[in-house]
């Protein structure tokens, strides 16, 4: 599957949200917090992006 020209994180442009009546706040890309008080975190390290900056001369 492609990557999107530009990633936008979750964690930063949809902080909190409500998804069928439950709330969930992204306290970091890979961690979130459901009602605000049951954690919910992937583990291991995230990969970064080789992409970013493919484009600059």
């Amino acid at each position: 599957m492609p990557r999107p020209d530009y990633a936008w994180s979750k964690a930063r442009t949809r902080r909190i949200e409500k998804v069928d009546g439950v709330t969930i706040l992204r306290p970091t890309e890979r961690c979130v917090l459901v009602n605000f008080h049951l954690p919910v975190c992937a583990l291991g390290k995230e990969e970064p992006r080789g992409d970013m900056f493919k484009d600059m001369n």
